[in-house]
């Protein structure tokens, strides 16, 4: 009863925090089915925000979340779910989290049925392209594997209007779910992510082009709902300016 009414709570709560932070918050592409064990691959450019953000898509599933946001009383009244320590905060957070219990958790909660945010960069930048991915999503599923013969991954990348700017708008793009099964090697479990999230991603050589075509593509939707931001940026990123 408690930990329904916890989690009631931070649902809520970010809903609120995404709602009070952007003035619209659009999906491109389908969204699949709600139920059953689904682990959506997230890139990560805006920090804690971006959780609540793809909770929008994923109404259902639990976020994994930095260590370093749950280290004061106040803010474990903020963030909740699965914390995973990165190496930099091994040395403050390290004797509090265990980032083996937390795959454990992680994998045994989809296992059973549920559903889970994870970011393989492991942290955000607002930059030009993505960060390296990590293999700890990798482990995540071959430890799932362990518990479940088949594992649905959705791919979902954001694309913030202004992420620097309070009320922008924002376009949350849906990857072609991912049906995983078997025996997959580290490596082959992350060249399909990898590749799934880069059909969805943006990526561009410096953060000046990037924010040139981000411009564009706002100004090509202004006052047009009938084209996706993501959409517009998917076809200005084809310029020369645009991603390699």
């Amino acid at each position: 009863m408690i930990e329904n009414i916890k989690e009631l709570w931070f649902r809520a709560l970010y809903r609120f925090l995404s709602g009070f932070a952007f003035n619209r918050i659009d999906v491109s592409g389908s969204v699949p089915q709600s139920g059953g064990l689904t682990l959506y691959v997230c890139l990560h450019r805006n920090g804690a925000i971006d959780g609540a953000v793809y909770q929008r898509v994923a109404p259902r599933a639990k976020l994994t979340l930095s260590s370093q946001l749950r280290r004061k009383a106040w803010m474990r009244a903020i963030f909740d779910w699965i914390e995973i320590v990165r190496p930099q905060d091994a040395a403050k957070d390290g004797v509090r989290v265990n980032n083996a219990d937390s795959f454990a958790e992680a994998s045994r909660y989809l296992a059973q049925g549920g559903e889970l945010v994870f970011f393989p960069e492991g942290t955000s930048v607002l930059g030009p392209r993505h960060l390296r991915f990590r293999t700890g999503v990798a482990r995540l599923i071959q430890q799932t594997f362990g518990q479940s013969p088949e594992l649905k991954v959705v791919p979902l990348a954001a694309y913030y209007e202004d992420a620097r700017r309070w009320q922008s708008n924002v376009d949350v793009r849906v990857g072609e779910a991912l049906y995983l099964r078997g025996e997959l090697s580290t490596r082959e479990i992350m060249t399909v992510l990898t590749t799934a999230l880069k059909e969805i991603g943006f990526d561009c050589d410096t953060l000046e082009e990037r924010r040139t075509v981000e411009s564009l593509a706002y100004t090509v939707t202004l006052g047009n709902k009938d084209i996706p931001y993501s959409k517009a940026l998917e076809a200005l990123a084809k310029h020369p300016f645009g991603r390699d």
